[in-house]
């Protein structure tokens, strides 16, 4: 439901409020081929959104503007099933009551912001010359997010089977209620400067401030962790300048070839959840080996074996030292006015993301990965000894002088080389709307050149190819025409590179403090889903209603091909490897009815 009132208070002066309230019910949600009905959550999602602004014309040649603004949520998971949460690692299936490794339902959150933002407008012709349209502003924002889970009956576990066979347990520290909270500050400052009817100059810095904080909090005893109270943790306080400029330029005095140019920098956004990474009261997990003793598929004291890991916010470190990480685009394109109606667009984008920063354990260095293992790749069929396999691979676990709580410990830095690179083209041609019909069409190609999980710490993660260099395109043709009677045909075609895959492997052998390793067996891109087609298509008549407005009525047509195309696959080598997991949506009919007033 929304509402949105303006009032032209009088001829400087106008008001506008805005008040948007929804409501989303999402039931077995990510259910799948291996996640039944009874082991899904049910979601209900409720945002609100408003604001108030105002806005003042002092003179004919300035402009400003206010507003303030609250927008938060209220969202709850709830679960089917209060069987114990069950999952194997081989043939991938989830039973029982939802649980991942990283997630425990039943949960309630809240996220909520308030936004404050001004802005002056001045626009000054002949001046250093050429005109300007000069403009600052500024936005202040504060925002909290809180995030609490309950106890499920004490079984606040999932159990890991491999086969059928009792392998490990992760116990979690629920009920918890976390509380996270970020303050952010940023002014800017703009010229649009035009030097006569050739240049555009759009130059700008901005200076922005994030500061990320958990606030004092407490919580309660859980079955497997004990009560605690935590004091206020600072977690990040950046600041710093970031310039923009853009350039567009007529090649010639008719305008009908231009070049453009823009070069931005850009600081990593920061919100109030990052601070659930390092909050002792969100969700941690501590896993072990465990043993079904009585061969009851379920935990019952004294079958804890060893002790595997540790994650949350009790085993993450504040690094205060870390710097923001940064992005730099840089844009260069050429247009070209071939007829009177019809243009076309050849445009190259280069982006990078630098200073990026990763996890790395504090206590566990690289040279403790000293015990090499040699174990043979099963390849798809996950068995080994068929005629699938594919040679030795070696991986290594580390010395068990290194396992414990301790070594658990990790912190972020900005690890020298992370720099993840792309490469963007694209080639366009549009007609505009004439003689009743119009059409656009594009051809994208980007180059990605990005590092999986950051910088290689261990062996592992340096010797399974820890980066991914491929391409993807994607081509797009539309159009319509106007048919007598105000009726009007509309057709889009898209067609899409399938997705890269890359097979992987869940190794055990050998390993004592690891327990397991997933690696990837081969590069991003020796995979790829089949190439997506779609064509989507529309008929609509206007009828105009003497004052009172207009209607339309929509016939649509979504995947008129009925294109089955896999957008998903299941890549873990064994049993399930190849299987489809998600599909094109099927062809959708729709009827539609618009009146405007």
């Amino acid at each position: 439901m929304t509402a949105k009132l303006t009032s032209q208070v009088s001829a400087e002066h106008r008001l506008n409020g805005f008040v948007q309230v929804q409501t989303k019910d999402y039931p077995e949600r990510e259910g799948s081929a291996y996640r039944p009905a009874e082991s899904t959550r049910h979601q209900r999602f409720k945002p609100r959104a408003g604001k108030g602004e105002w806005t003042w014309v002092p003179t004919n040649q300035s402009l400003v503007n206010f507003f303030v603004g609250h927008w938060y949520y209220n969202t709850g998971m709830s679960i089917y099933s209060h069987e114990p949460s069950r999952y194997d690692t081989v043939t991938l299936r989830y039973t029982g009551a939802y649980k991942t490794t990283t997630r425990s339902e039943p949960t309630q959150s809240y996220r909520g912001r308030w936004q404050y933002n001004g802005s002056y407008s001045y626009f000054k012709p002949h001046f250093w010359g050429g005109s300007h349209e000069f403009k600052v502003g500024s936005e202040i924002t504060t925002e909290r997010r809180t995030s609490a889970a309950l106890s499920m009956d004490g079984k606040d576990y999932l159990l890991r089977f491999q086969n059928g066979v009792a392998y490990d347990i992760y116990l979690y520290n629920v009920p918890f209620n976390g509380l996270n909270d970020m303050n952010t500050q940023s002014f800017y400052a703009k010229d649009v400067w035009r030097i006569g009817e050739r240049l555009t100059m759009n130059l700008g810095l901005r200076w922005e401030g994030y500061h990320l904080w958990l606030p004092a909090q407490s919580r309660q005893a859980a079955v497997f962790f004990p009560a605690a109270d935590f004091a206020r943790t600072e977690i990040r306080d950046w600041k710093g300048f970031v310039p923009r400029a853009g350039l567009s330029y007529a090649l010639t005095k008719d305008g009908k070839n231009v070049v453009k140019f823009t070069y931005g920098r850009f600081n990593w956004v920061l919100d109030a959840g990052t601070g659930e990474t390092y909050n002792p009261n969100y969700l941690n997990t501590m896993a072990y080996r465990w043993t079904d003793l009585n061969d009851n598929r379920d935990y019952d004291s004294g079958e804890l074996g060893s002790f595997k890991s540790a994650t949350g916010g009790l085993t993450t470190v504040v690094n205060p030292d870390v710097k923001q990480p940064k992005v730099e685009e840089i844009t260069a394109s050429y247009e070209r006015e071939i007829a009177g109606d019809f243009s076309a667009r050849v445009s190259y984008v280069y982006k990078n993301e630098h200073d990026q920063k990763q996890f790395v354990y504090i206590n566990r260095p690289s040279s403790a990965f000293n015990i090499p293992i040699t174990a043979i790749d099963p390849g798809p069929d996950g068995v080994v000894g068929t005629s699938d396999d594919r040679g030795s691979v070696t991986y290594y676990d580390y010395d068990p002088a290194y396992r414990g709580t301790f070594y658990e410990q990790r912190a972020e830095y900005n690890v020298s080389g992370y720099k993840d690179v792309f490469h963007n083209i694209e080639v366009a041609g549009q007609k505009r709307l004439s003689r009743r019909w119009q059409l656009v069409t594009s051809y994208l190609a980007t180059h990605r050149a990005v590092w999986r999980n950051g910088i290689p710490q261990n062996p592992n993660d340096a010797n399974f190819y820890p980066k991914d260099t491929y391409w993807e395109w994607a081509f797009k043709l539309s159009g319509s025409y106007m048919l007598p009677y105000d009726v009007q045909l509309a057709a889009m075609f898209t067609s899409q590179s399938g997705e890269p895959l890359a097979r992987d492997v869940r190794f055990t052998a050998g390993l004592k403090q690891l327990g397991s390793l997933i690696l990837r067996v081969e590069p991003l891109g020796a995979r790829r889903l089949p190439t997506q087609n779609l064509l989507n298509f529309r008929i609509e008549k206007k009828q105009g209603i003497r004052n009172s407005g207009s209607v339309s009525f929509q016939f649509d047509l979504f995947n008129l091909l009925n294109t089955n195309a896999a957008t998903t696959m299941t890549t873990r080598s064994g049993s399930t490897f190849g299987r489809i997991t998600a599909i094109v949506p099927p062809r959708i009919v729709r009827l539609g009815i618009t009146y405007q007033f």
